[in-house]
């Protein structure tokens, strides 16, 4: 699993949706709200509230999963989560992209 820990704004739910596409996997948000806003972005994912998903598992559908906004999602579950850990590869290519954004800020300036 893969966790983009990104600044809001800096498009990580354009990369699940992306992701999603690419590897037809449905992605899960927690809110209708949240659902319309990535429909409205793309209509070709795959977008499932979670009380959706829940359904579709009580059906059988046990397919892996992409998340957008997983602390909503796991609050949505019932989980009050205090602290999570985890590996992830995604936190580097995280550094990199601001290492990359300062720098041609820096560049620009000049």
């Amino acid at each position: 699993m893969e966790i983009l820990n990104w600044q809001r704004g800096y498009g990580k739910t354009f990369r699940a949706i992306q992701e999603a596409k690419q590897r037809n996997l449905p992605l899960i948000v927690a809110l209708d709200s949240q659902k319309r806003h990535i429909q409205e972005k793309d209509k070709d994912v795959e977008v499932y509230t979670v009380d959706e998903w829940q359904d579709k598992q009580d059906e059988g559908d046990d397919r892996s999963m992409i998340i957008d906004d997983l602390p909503f999602v796991l609050s949505i579950l019932g989980f009050n989560t205090v602290l999570a850990t985890m590996t992830s590869t995604s936190l580097d290519m995280y550094d990199a992209f601001l290492h990359e954004e300062k720098y041609n800020r820096s560049k620009d300036a000049q």
